[in-house]
């Protein structure tokens, strides 16, 4: 299948423009959702990571799609890392709410393993990104972030709490690996909408399910 075109709007090219939107639109929804938790007066600790995890999701969606397809054809390929390290760090911030949140289900052990592979998986994976300008191996980090760190804390938080919470992250992380196996498949409907674009458009509802379970989360 031939690439994504481009359109042009008042004599600016703009590269695989569904792609870009669909960037938008996880960026939009980060927004939404940083807001709704910066007026939540909940005490919780884990509050400021959330907020931050969609901080750096947005910004990380939004320089994805400008320096990462709109623009790309104008600028060297590490333009791309911004996009890439920041949405790394933000999948590793959800890790460390979902930490705090369920931290009184299980051993301080655990915790501080959660805590060193977190931040130990994410700098090596960024040194590596960074030195070989590859995306796979953001999808790499944030698919072991969630399906085996994230997912983790989920199933025990569960198992302890019972709490809905636990099955809309679990929900959220399921809608992710969906995403990550049609970009990896690279699994098209058509020129104009491909892999990236239903990769980016699931990676949206993946946000949203995350925002209505840290909701909960806050909520009790």
């Amino acid at each position: 299948m031939n690439p994504e075109p481009y359109i042009n709007i008042l004599g600016i090219r703009i590269d695989e423009p569904v792609t870009v939107v669909t960037d938008l639109v996880v960026a939009g929804i980060c927004i939404f959702a940083l807001i709704k938790i910066l007026r939540n007066n909940s005490p919780a600790k884990s509050r400021s990571f959330y907020a931050l995890f969609f901080l750096l999701l947005g910004v990380g969606t939004t320089a994805g799609g400008l320096f990462g397809h709109a623009f790309l054809y104008r600028l060297h390929p590490a333009w791309q890392l911004p996009g890439w390290l920041i949405s790394m760090a933000a999948t590793s911030l959800i890790v460390m709410g979902s930490l705090e949140t369920n931290r009184k289900s299980f051993h301080p052990w655990l915790a501080f393993t959660v805590i060193i592979l977190n931040i130990s998986i994410f700098l090596a994976f960024a040194i590596i990104v960074i030195l070989s300008i590859d995306f796979i191996y953001v999808v790499i980090q944030i698919a072991f972030n969630l399906l085996v760190l994230l997912l983790t804390l989920q199933i025990i938080g569960w198992v302890k709490r019972r709490k809905p919470g636990h099955l809309l992250f679990t929900g959220a992380i399921g809608i992710m690996i969906v995403a990550a196996l049609i970009f990896l498949l690279k699994l098209s409907i058509n020129t104009w909408i491909d892999h990236n674009g239903i990769s980016h458009f699931l990676m949206a509802v993946s946000a949203l399910f995350f925002f209505f379970g840290i909701r909960r989360f806050l909520c009790n």
